[in-house]
């Protein structure tokens, strides 16, 4: 299996990904798209491990935080998601909020999670063994984190 780089160049099928199978980046058609630092990157993978449900303030400040966070967080959650904003909608991906929550919005496919469940997926539905096995290689081959 051949080792991906260590950043992600542009995407091969010309749309923008997500990726969230190892260090979270965003790439454009053209070139990787500066997201900040680990706060702002764990706040967009959280919310974009969704699916475009929404993730409720609460959850996401503890789960980027932790539970001892206070008042102020919530206020630097604002602002943090404003910045990721700034970043990801020339792509034509949003991060909504409403309710109390926020939700990741880009099409479907945009996430190197869904690129790899629906390539697994494909190989589980192949009658021919080594097919299946290819198949799978093939989706491992999106992981690009350290083991």
């Amino acid at each position: 299996m051949p080792t991906p780089p260590d950043r992600p160049g542009p995407v091969a099928d010309g749309a923008s990904r997500l990726t969230v199978l190892g260090p979270v980046e965003v790439t454009g058609p053209l070139a990787p798209v500066p997201l900040g630092g680990p706060v702002q990157r764990a706040i967009l993978a959280r919310v974009a491990l969704e699916r475009g449900r929404p993730v409720p303030v609460a959850s996401l400040v503890d789960d980027v935080w932790g539970p001892a966070s206070g008042d102020r967080t919530h206020r630097s959650l604002a602002t943090l998601v404003s910045r990721i904003r700034r970043a990801i909608e020339p792509l034509g991906w949003s991060v909504a909020s409403g309710a109390g929550a926020y939700r990741f919005v880009a099409p479907p496919g945009s996430t190197d999670l869904e690129v790899f469940e629906a390539q697994v997926d494909a190989a589980r539905r192949m009658s021919d063994p080594s097919r299946t096995a290819d198949g799978i290689e093939r989706a491992l081959g999106l992981w690009h984190a350290v083991p």
